[in-house]
């Protein structure tokens, strides 16, 4: 939703004074109001306010991802806006419906439909429809040939950046996700990998390394430097430039084939203490505010209401 010059001091001294209990009461703000909090002039004052309608017009999947539901980032909220295209559907959505969307895992359809289930929250929801925030109808699924596939995306890859490759998966229809669950297609594994690895390893997903994941989007494989080339060339013997990236590992147990392009784990276990990590959680905001007779409450700060 994207409100400027909303931060956290202000949305504090806005909740202290009694202003604002929820997200949908900052829409209900006068200038008046807003100038009685310190430091805060005319000018100040007017620019929140105006910030705040033109936030008004955002999108179902920021809308949802600012409504802070227990477990849904900003992939989850993009894949259940497109997948569900009207606010209304999805709230109506049971646990079973819910998973049918890629990359919704159990858990997630329980907070999701927890969520709107919750009669405080439906109340917060139609007080901001109220307030006038709107968005066009989500756009439908991309339709290509990765349709209905879930990608994660670990470590960095030398001829895309993360951006890029997201964008480039997206495009044929998969979906891309920040964790790894037992509906994840592919791991796309690239230098120094994170603990998403093992955990595919571990629940059985195929792994892509980024000459296999290039061939499959379609692109081909990065360039060999040009110096490089050019001292093999010669026979002038290992090349002057650094090599990139970490050495090649060594074949683990599980690994069902030894080019690394692309792997299914088998029933082995990996060898103990190779790319063993501890689970990390997605946060996508380190100041959050909850009420504290809810966990199912919005949470809304300046970095969730975007």
């Amino acid at each position: 939703m994207d409100i400027q010059g909303l931060g956290d001091r202000l949305v504090e001294q806005l909740v202290d004074r009694r202003l604002i209990a929820d997200v949908g009461d900052l829409y209900t703000l006068t200038r008046a109001q807003l100038m009685q909090l310190p430091g805060l002039g005319d000018k100040s004052a007017a620019n929140v306010l105006a910030a705040l309608a033109r936030s008004r017009a955002t999108t179902l999947a920021r809308f949802l991802y600012a409504l802070g539901i227990p477990e849904v980032g900003e992939a989850t909220a993009r894949d259940l806006a497109s997948h569900f295209r009207e606010l209304g559907a999805l709230m109506a959505a049971d646990p079973a419906r819910l998973q049918a969307v890629p990359n919704v895992a159990p858990s997630v359809a329980d907070h999701v439909a927890a969520f709107f289930r919750e009669r405080r929250n439906r109340r917060v929801i139609a007080k901001l429809r109220k307030a006038g925030v709107r968005w066009p109808r989500a756009a439908a699924p991309a339709r290509g040939p990765l349709a209905g596939r879930a990608f994660v995306l670990t470590g960095g890859l030398d001829s895309l950046t993360r951006e890029a490759a997201t964008a480039r998966l997206r495009a044929p229809g998969a979906a891309v996700s920040g964790s790894v669950s037992a509906k994840t297609s592919y791991v796309v594994v690239g230098r120094t990998p994170s603990a998403k690895q093992d955990r595919a390893r571990r629940l059985g997903v195929p792994t892509l390394n980024e000459a296999a994941f290039l061939s499959l989007i379609g692109s081909p494989a990065p360039a060999r430097r040009h110096d490089e080339r050019r001292s093999r060339a010669s026979g002038g013997g290992a090349p002057s430039v650094r090599r990139r990236g970490p050495a090649p590992r060594r074949r683990l147990p599980g690994d069902s084939q030894t080019d690394g392009s692309m792997s299914r784990p088998s029933s082995t276990p990996s060898t103990p203490g190779v790319y063993r990590a501890a689970p990390r959680t997605a946060c996508f905001s380190s100041h959050e505010r909850t009420r504290p007779d809810s966990d199912t409450h919005p949470r809304w700060t300046s970095t969730r209401i975007r």
